[in-house]
């Protein structure tokens, strides 16, 4: 060990709760918008 240093403590992340990620989301775009249920499925399935 580093003379002098008597521990080492490991710094953990904060796990980011639902609502952060959320707002991540929205912030870089990652949402998408449909007009109706059709809409919808036509942009998941790439029907017409």
């Amino acid at each position: 060990m580093i003379k002098g240093v008597k521990s080492v403590h490991k710094v953990e992340q904060k796990k980011k709760s639902s609502l952060d990620s959320a707002l991540e989301d929205i912030k870089e775009g990652r949402v998408h918008h449909a007009d109706s249920v059709k809409d919808l499925l036509t942009q998941i399935l790439g029907e017409d």
